[in-house]
């Protein structure tokens, strides 16, 4: 049986009966079928959403942060807008939001978890650093100097070699998802580690402490798509004495880039003021900047 379910379809629904010459039969409890009455199911924003977080690990996204990609793909795609607007979304509709919503998605978040266990195994880019990570830090803090204090942007599973850096040293640390951060906050406690965790979306929050160190992992090519305001944003607004950022050095193929060196972003630390070193390792390139 068809159902409408907001006024905005409710001519729809007459118009179909006038059609079919039924409109004295309207009211009563007969199952009509309708070969010319088009069935309209109105696919409202909780629905979207849910369908979309049906496939994980997009399951541990916050609604409103899902609704606000939702959104921006609205903004860039009129009629799909003006169809949802309407309440006339179809199926199919319906299918090329989820589609580009979830890559969007990927990008920003999904595509660095690979399961949801408690190792480094479990988030890509800790898992390509399993070999390298004593010499990252070995190699970041014989130019910065032993820190008291780390801000850890987007941390993924990097608390898991924090002993690595040491037990004097205080962490902060930026997840974006409940899930994740309540998953840091248990380890913090079982492992005796200082510090705390925090729940925040780094397109919009960037009000943290004064830190000496700030790690900034594959993070900044993740928050957008087109330029790099968010990102040169970030780098003004942390205030550290050093920021670590790094990059992917191979494509999501698993290809070397032939040029892994970030042109856009050395042109704005070095028009923003601020010195920097280059230390490469394995698949990852480290720009260590001096504010």
């Amino acid at each position: 049986m068809c159902q409408v379910r907001n006024e905005a379809a409710l001519s729809d629904y007459f118009n179909a009966f006038r059609v079919a010459d039924l409109r004295k039969g309207w009211g009563q409890p007969k199952l009509i079928l309708v070969s010319t009455f088009r069935c309209l199911h109105i696919f409202n924003m909780e629905e979207i959403i849910k369908k979309i977080k049906s496939k994980k690990p997009l399951d541990k996204l916050d609604d409103e942060f899902v609704k606000g990609f939702i959104n921006n793909f609205f903004k860039t795609n009129f009629k799909l807008n003006k169809k949802y607007l309407e309440g006339k979304l179809k199926k199919k509709d319906l299918e090329i939001i989820i589609k580009n919503v979830r890559n969007e998605l990927n990008k920003s978040y999904a595509q660095f978890w690979t399961g949801n266990k408690l190792d480094l195994k479990s988030h890509k880019s800790t898992k390509e650093r399993l070999e390298i990570y004593q010499r990252v830090y070995d190699h970041i803090f014989s130019i910065t100097g032993e820190p008291k204090i780390v801000l850890d942007l987007g941390c993924g599973l990097n608390p898991l070699t924090y002993s690595y850096i040491g037990k004097n040293v205080y962490f902060v640390c930026v997840e974006l998802t409940d899930y994740d951060c309540d998953k840091l906050r248990n380890y913090f406690k079982q492992n005796g580690i200082k510090g705390e965790v925090v729940k925040a979306d780094l397109r919009t929050f960037n009000n943290f402490s004064r830190v000496d160190i700030c790690f900034m992992f594959k993070i900044l090519e993740s928050l957008e798509n087109k330029g790099h305001l968010l990102a040169e944003h970030l780098i003004k607004s942390v205030k550290a004495d050093y920021i670590i950022v790094s990059f992917s050095t191979v494509d999501i193929k698993g290809r070397k880039m032939n040029y892994p060196r970030r042109g856009w972003f050395e042109i704005m630390i070095k028009r923003l003021g601020f010195d920097f070193e280059i230390y490469e390792d394995y698949n990852e390139i480290f720009y260590i900047v001096k504010k």
